[in-house]
C-alpha cells in the first residue's frame, strides 16, 4: 500500500497521528489567519481574494484545526474512537478532493485546486494507512 507523505519516516502510530493531525492544524491555521499570504502560495488571483473569499477561507481553516485537535487527541484513545476520528477526517478529505476537482477547469484556479487536490488525496491516504494499521 502507498504510504502519504506526511507519514513517511514516522516511527510509530503515535507519530503518525501526530503528524497528520498537526499538518492538518498547520494548513487550516495558515489559510485561516495568513488568508493573502496562503492565497498567493496557492495561486488564487488578487481579484478573486473577496472579503466574501476571506470569510470562506478562515471557515475552513477553522474546520481544519478543529479536526485536527481531534485527531490529536486521539493519540491514545481506543481503537473504536480513533477508528471513527480517523474515518469523518477521511470523509472529509474525500468531500474536499469531489468538490475542488471541477476546479480544475477553471485556468485562472488551476494552481489551487491542484495543490488543494494534492493536500487531500495526501491527507486521505494518511487516514487510510492509519485505519488499514489500526490497533
Amino acid at each position: 500500500m502507498l504510504t502519504s507523505p506526511f507519514l513517511l519516516g514516522a516511527r510509530d502510530r503515535r507519530e503518525r497521528i501526530l503528524r497528520i493531525a498537526v499538518a492538518r492544524m498547520t494548513v487550516g491555521s495558515s489559510v485561516g489567519v495568513t488568508t493573502t499570504l496562503a492565497a498567493k502560495v496557492f495561486g488564487v488571483p488578487d481579484e478573486q481574494l473577496t472579503p466574501g473569499a476571506r470569510l470562506i477561507a478562515r471557515l475552513f481553516g477553522v474546520r481544519n484545526c478543529v479536526l485536527g485537535a481531534w485527531a490529536l487527541s486521539m493519540r491514545d484513545a481506543g481503537a473504536d474512537e480513533q477508528r471513527r476520528c480517523f474515518q469523518f477526517n477521511a470523509a472529509v478529505d474525500i468531500a474536499d478532493f469531489v468538490l475542488l476537482a471541477p476546479y480544475l477547469r477553471q485556468r485562472e484556479l488551476r494552481r489551487a485546486a491542484f495543490l488543494s487536490l494534492a493536500l487531500a488525496t495526501s491527507a486521505t491516504l494518511a487516514w487510510v494507512n492509519l485505519l488499514s494499521d489500526g490497533s
